[in-house]
Formats: C-alpha cells, sequence, structure tokens
C-alpha cells in the first residue's frame, strides 16, 4: 500500500491485491472511493495563504503521492478556483520523480532543480520519517498533524507577517 500511495506500484496491481483481501461482492470501485476519501479535502484558506505566500517567497510542494492522487487533488483545487501554477513555483511528486521521502535523494535531486538553500527554507511535513530527515538534510523542519498546518506556530508567523 505504502509503495500504491507514493506512486511506485501501478494502481491496477495494487487495486487487485486489496481486492484479494476484501469481503466478497467488494469491487475495485468501492476501495477507489474508500482511497478517495482518504485524501481528505483541501481547506481553502490554505490555499489561498499560498497564494498570499508566493508573492513574498518562494513555495515549493513535495509530495509522496501517486498519479490519481495527485489528479484527486489537482481537481479540488480547480474546484475552489485554483490551479497548481497559482499555488506552487514548482511540484515535486513521488510518483513522477520515481523517489520518496524520506530518501535524501528526493531532498537533493528538489534542491538541486530549485537552487534552494536548505538552512533558509522552511519545511513542513506530517510524517515524523519526513520531518526527520527533512532536518537532516539541513532544512528547517517542523511535523504537522495532518491537515492541521494552520494550528503551526511557524506557518501563523509566515502569514501574519505577509503583506496584503
Amino acid at each position: 500500500m505504502h509503495q500504491y500511495i507514493n506512486g511506485l506500484v501501478a494502481e491496477a496491481e495494487t487495486l487487485q491485491e486489496m481486492l484479494s483481501l476484501c469481503r466478497k461482492g467488494t469491487t475495485t470501485g468501492d476501495i477507489e472511493k474508500v482511497l478517495e476519501e482518504l485524501c481528505g479535502n483541501l481547506p481553502v484558506e490554505r490555499l489561498e495563504a499560498l497564494v498570499k505566500l508566493r508573492k513574498q517567497y518562494k513555495v515549493y510542494l513535495l509530495s509522496n503521492i501517486n498519479d490519481t492522487l495527485w489528479q484527486k487533488s489537482v481537481s479540488q483545487m480547480n474546484q475552489l478556483g485554483y490551479s497548481t501554477d497559482e499555488l506552487f513555483d514548482e511540484v515535486f511528486l513521488s510518483y513522477a520523480m520515481r523517489k520518496e521521502k524520506p530518501s535524501i535523494e528526493i531532498y537533493e535531486e528538489m534542491t538541486q532543480q530549485t537552487g534552494l538553500n536548505p538552512a533558509t527554507t522552511l519545511y513542513f511535513d506530517d510524517r515524523t520519517e519526513n520531518a526527520e530527515a527533512g532536518k537532516r538534510f539541513g532544512f528547517q523542519s517542523v511535523l504537522v498533524k495532518t491537515n492541521h498546518l494552520e494550528e503551526h506556530q511557524e506557518w501563523q508567523e509566515i502569514n501574519k507577517n505577509i503583506k496584503e
């Protein structure tokens, strides 16, 4: 499942494997619906804040995600009136890079492509192992509770100092 979510294993293969573990009568469509629910909802306030942040800072997205879940996220952004180009300077996705956090290679590739200085980069992640890997790489790393980014002091401070 881990490799599927990160886009390193084909969706059809994973769905068939999951189906074999389900009770009789379950369909791959049922599994897809559950996976879609796991994707969660993007708070519009976060998207608004990202647009404002981009006026003063570079904003990058580094995500362990597969193509299906990414397309659902993009669709959600679009439904809320935003495009990825408005929200991020660049997007780095595990399935496209064929690398995943917390491997150091994904951080190296991202910083090489962007010219980011890890020491001056604030990095938020909702997985302990990824936040720790980011810190080892040199980022100012903040572990956030999934879908509770806005509760963190670092996020609040950045947003408080953004000029409208």
